[in-house]
């Protein structure tokens, strides 16, 4: 996306309503898609969107618990149907949002997903 448009998508994007998962969900594919920067893009929106899922629902997605294929695959697909992705995220979804290990643990794992 060019640098252009990033501020009108961005207004967009925040617009957008938030009040469950999928909703969320779709949030976030678009904002992967707004996002400027290649390196760390879906690394930063993926913290995003854990934030996002622990004020509204307070619950986190434990990334260790995602593989990175079938991650990527899913996220490759989302913009014509988000039910793999769904399906993916809400399988490591945790409610142990206070377990600082296994946030950073499962972040730093997702790290690993933006490798080409």
């Amino acid at each position: 996306m060019s640098v252009v448009y990033l501020e009108d998508a961005l207004s967009k994007i925040e617009k957008l309503p938030q009040s469950n998962f999928q909703e969320i969900l779709s949030k976030y594919i678009e904002m992967n898609l707004a996002h400027p920067f290649r390196t760390t893009s879906g690394w930063t929106t993926r913290i995003w969107l854990n934030m996002l899922l622990r004020k509204q629902f307070g619950r986190v997605i434990d990334w260790t618990k995602v593989d990175k294929t079938s991650y990527l695959q899913a996220m490759d697909r989302s913009l014509i149907n988000q039910l793999e992705l769904n399906v993916l995220s809400q399988r490591a979804l945790s409610d142990d949002i206070d377990n600082l290990d296994m946030i950073l643990n499962g972040l730093e794992s997702s790290y690993f997903f933006d490798e080409t």
